[in-house]
């Protein structure tokens, strides 16, 4: 992956950053507006998903794809940062104030067809996986009027449900290696400890003061964060890689 200088969180992502500390090759198969399955959550707009994504890392990286050869099942890292678009877009035919048996079921056929979708990766020889969990969509620019407070249950329930899904893979496969990050945690970390990270704001976005510098704020939209909050998060996901290797 190379960086042609465009992103949605105006400059280097956090997967370009820990580029950066380390010398390592990168494959960047993620798109723009994903979900994890379009066929739950149809978009007009951004039609893919996991496992359109997922059709390409098999086109690429296994069998007689370009860089079949390039990478191997031991210092291969396989990230997946992904299911904050189904919980923003999914259709809610319901008060927002009442969560429904039928919305929950439909968030758990779309975590189950993510964890389906890692299994079949590891099946492709994939055996280290860093799976980013939920931030807190409740407490992003986008909520700041309180119209999606539910936001925070629909969080909590995506990431319960991938530390219990990582851990049934763990059990069923004895190589395999999944860390579940905590980005929820990180993030509301930085924006209540902005100063620490010379930031002059955790909550404000800085697309409302396009005069600013960006480098000084945590969000660069109302649900993206920016470079710089991306470069926190790598610096993090840094430390957490290389404890574990130490």
């Amino acid at each position: 992956m190379k960086y042609s200088g465009k992103t949605v969180v105006g400059g280097k992502n956090w997967p370009l950053h820990l580029l950066d500390l380390h010398n390592m090759t990168l494959w960047n198969f993620s798109m723009k507006g994903s979900v994890i399955d379009s066929r739950m959550v149809p978009r007009d707009i951004f039609k893919t998903s996991l496992l359109n994504q997922y059709e390409l890392y098999i086109k690429k990286m296994i069998k007689r794809g370009k860089f079949y050869n390039s990478w191997n099942s031991n210092d291969t890292l396989f990230s997946l940062w992904i299911g904050c678009n189904d919980i923003r877009f999914i259709k809610r035919n319901y008060n927002n104030n009442k969560k429904i048996p039928r919305l929950t079921l439909i968030f758990n056929i779309i975590i189950q067809n993510m964890f389906n979708t890692i299994e079949k990766m590891y099946k492709t020889g994939a055996k280290n996986f860093l799976i980013l969990n939920i931030p807190p969509l409740d407490k992003a620019p986008l909520n700041d009027s309180g119209k999606y407070n539910y936001y925070k249950y629909d969080v909590m329930h995506f990431n319960t449900s991938f530390n219990i899904k990582a851990e049934i893979l763990a059990k069923k496969y004895k190589d395999i290696n999944i860390i579940v990050y905590n980005t929820r945690e990180e993030y509301e970390y930085i924006m209540n400890n902005y100063k620490e990270f010379n930031l002059i704001d955790g909550h404000s976005k800085w697309s409302a003061n396009k005069t600013a510098n960006l480098k000084n704020y945590f969000w660069l939209d109302r649900s993206h964060i920016s470079f710089r909050g991306n470069e926190i998060l790598a610096k993090d996901i840094n430390d957490l890689l290389s404890s574990i290797n130490n």
